[in-house]
């Protein structure tokens, strides 16, 4: 039982509750053109130590749609900021957290689920009340969120307040001066809702296999079938006895055989994107990537307006470069906000980046320390290949290596090119 004892240690240690509030945070927060460093990291930060604590996610979600706490500085209010305040909200909650694209209902009728434009405007008439400001405290100004009792949703034709309801058509008892998003997030949690239990399920297996058993991920509630409906279903009625504990189902997928398929494929599973017949060859995502590659190197991560020795699997703003490897940057509402960028763009902007050589030039990095270093070339290589891909050098690569240094006039520019060479192969970019 080795390998279910090595999957609960590192299901123990601190890198999985980083991991996870990253993945949770760029789940929540669709739209990265509002945030910055500064209020993102609290947030950040919140999510971390609530999943250290190993929170429930129905609670998670309860805290995050309620909203509790006053100040955008700290804690969940951080998923009220940006875009419109009554439509973008109960647009992003509906797709974070019920995977439905309610929002496609206010221009016409709902392709797929059965959502008119009347249970559209309700849907958002659960959000009027929200109302953003700032306040100055301690000569500090600080965004706030408010509730404000008047405040209604309109229809657009009859310009007639909108009776609120959920996507199921129930209409709650809500009274006046009540705060709407404290019975949208019981609704949206209770085991009882259709939706959220199969979206979190959907959602934690698409981050472990590469892709969801529904995709798109944000619209798994919408669709006629997936790629194996009883198994979404009683993964999500797992996740609901287990009352919402995601590491219960994170450790049953990691357990199973598929989750262990190997990447090869044969002439009957060659094809194959849907069933998981084999396992895909996956890109690490951005933040990932990044960190191991300056744990390779050496060197910092290079975050702006970061203290030094901050990783980025610790923030949620993507560097500029590495924006364009990582996938879409939701800016729109209607990408899901994954790292699943195409494997051509991010190989070429890898093999051609100046971040990246920057990186490989730094007089202080790991390089400057085995160009100084009194081993063999061959000792020197098998270390660097440990290193990234935890197992030595064959011998085609130390007769390769041993080639370029008799032709290089530089030994520190030759043992860049090693390492350049290295950092663009497919085996360092994607997980094992």
């Amino acid at each position: 039982n080795k390998r279910s004892r090595w999957i609960d240690e590192l299901l123990a240690r601190p890198e999985y509750a980083e991991q996870w509030a990253h993945h949770w945070g760029e789940m929540l927060d669709i739209s990265l053109q509002y945030r910055t460093p500064k209020k993102s990291a609290p947030y950040l930060r919140w999510l971390r130590d609530e999943i250290q604590r190993d929170r429930p996610i129905d609670e998670l979600a309860r805290d995050i749609v309620k909203g509790r706490e006053i100040f955008t500085d700290e804690g969940p209010l951080g998923f009220y900021l940006g875009g419109q305040e009554g439509p973008d909200l109960a647009s992003r909650v509906a797709r974070v957290f019920l995977a439905l694209r309610l929002d496609c209902a206010q221009c016409h009728p709902h392709p797929h689920a059965r959502v008119s434009i009347d249970d559209w405007h309700g849907w958002v008439a659960l959000f009027a009340q929200i109302r953003r400001g700032q306040v100055v405290l301690d000569n500090k100004k600080l965004d706030v969120v408010r509730i404000d009792p008047f405040r209604e949703w309109l229809h657009p034709v009859p310009r007639m307040p909108m009776k609120p309801r959920f996507p199921d058509g129930a209409t709650p008892d809500i009274k006046f001066g009540q705060d709407r998003r404290a019975f949208v997030a019981e609704w949206l949690t209770s085991p009882k809702n259709p939706y959220f239990a199969r979206t979190m399920v959907n959602r934690m297996w698409a981050r472990l296999m590469g892709r969801g058993l529904g995709e798109p991920l944000h619209a798994l509630n919408e669709l006629p079938i997936t790629a194996n409906d009883e198994l979404l279903d009683v993964l999500a009625k797992e996740l609901v006895t287990q009352r919402f504990d995601a590491k219960i189902i994170l450790r049953t997928i990691m357990n199973s055989r598929v989750y262990q398929l190997g990447t090869e494929t044969n002439k009957f599973n060659s094809k194959d994107e849907k069933y998981f017949s084999h396992a895909p060859r996956q890109f690490l995502p951005w933040h990932v990537h990044l960190d191991v590659l300056a744990q390779l190197l050496e060197t910092p991560p290079g975050i702006e307006g970061k203290p030094k020795g901050t990783r980025a699997v610790q923030v949620l703003e993507t560097p500029p470069f590495w924006g364009v490897i990582s996938g879409p940057q939701r800016i729109s509402a209607c990408e899901d906000g994954d790292d699943r960028a195409s494997a051509s763009a991010r190989v070429l902007h890898h093999i051609n980046s100046d971040e990246v050589r920057k990186m490989l030039e730094r007089p202080d990095n790991r390089i400057a320390r085995v160009f100084k270093d009194k081993r063999s070339d061959r000792e020197l290589l098998d270390e660097l290949f440990l290193t990234a891909f935890a197992r030595p050098a064959e011998e085609k690569h130390h007769k390769n290596v041993a080639e370029h240094f008799a032709k290089a006039k530089n030994r520190r520019t030759a043992w860049e090119d090693v390492f350049w060479a290295i950092i663009n192969t497919r085996e360092f970019m994607t997980r094992p």
